[in-house]
């Protein structure tokens, strides 16, 4: 076998396991986005996403989220489970 095809395999693998690890993060991420807990309408209205767009407004620096455990905390906004890495329209920062 030539060399260059050992290195393309290896590299195929990498670039499947790479793509695996972040389909996984995704789909951890999720889990705090669980249909019919607290309250859809409200996350809704105040735009949640699970990953913020800004680095600096993430729910663990809200003043709204508490009670950290596993994966996912509690907002009393959303009145139910948010991502740690989350945001809302309603984000707040810790005093």
């Amino acid at each position: 076998m030539p060399p260059f095809y050992r290195s393309r395999r290896t590299l195929l693998r990498h670039v499947v396991g790479l793509g695996a690890l972040g389909v996984n993060a995704k789909l951890l991420a999720a889990a705090c986005a669980v249909p019919g807990a607290g309250d859809s309408a409200m996350r809704a209205e105040l735009h949640y996403t699970e990953a913020s767009p800004d680095p600096g407004k993430r729910c663990t620096g809200c003043a709204f989220f508490s009670n950290l455990q596993g994966a996912c905390g509690t907002c009393q906004i959303l009145n139910g489970p948010a991502n740690p890495q989350g945001h809302c329209d309603s984000w707040s920062a810790r005093g």
